[in-house]
């Protein structure tokens, strides 16, 4: 019999926690910005994946994407990664914020990608998905 929803799962260990899988430390370790940081590992999954090249935006205001992939007549894809420590969480605010400020963009993006190093909650991801929905991504 499968426990109720949020009942009977592992609790994520800090990184350094000796329960820590061997996935959460990597990515924790992982500086957050620039090719070699998690921002660099998004792009090299999402290039493995389509087949297309990503390139990361330079520091500063990004317009709510860390990364798109090459304008190559296909659709636009973009990214946003969130490099979290395991204390930390994700806000909302923060993350519709990003959506909006990349709805603004020409040309507008066909799929935008949030990445994050930590779990999202099943409301937050809905609230998300919703905003998406109204900006036309999902």
């Amino acid at each position: 019999m499968k426990p109720p929803p949020g009942k009977g799962r592992r609790r994520r260990s800090p990184p350094s926690a000796p329960g820590a899988s061997a996935l959460e430390r990597f990515l924790h370790a992982l500086p957050h910005v620039g090719y070699d940081g998690f921002e660099g590992l998004v792009a090299a999954l999402l290039e493995a994946e389509t087949g297309r090249r990503f390139r990361l935006q330079k520091s500063g205001s990004q317009h709510g994407m860390d990364g798109e992939a090459d304008h190559d007549g296909g659709a636009v894809l973009s990214f946003e990664a969130k490099h979290y420590l395991a204390s930390g969480r994700p806000e909302l605010r923060s993350l519709l914020g990003e959506l909006v400020e990349v709805s603004d963009l020409l040309p507008q993006p066909d799929l935008w990608l949030l990445a994050t190093t930590v779990t999202m909650s099943p409301g937050d991801l809905r609230k998300i998905n919703q905003a998406g929905v109204g900006s036309g991504y999902v």
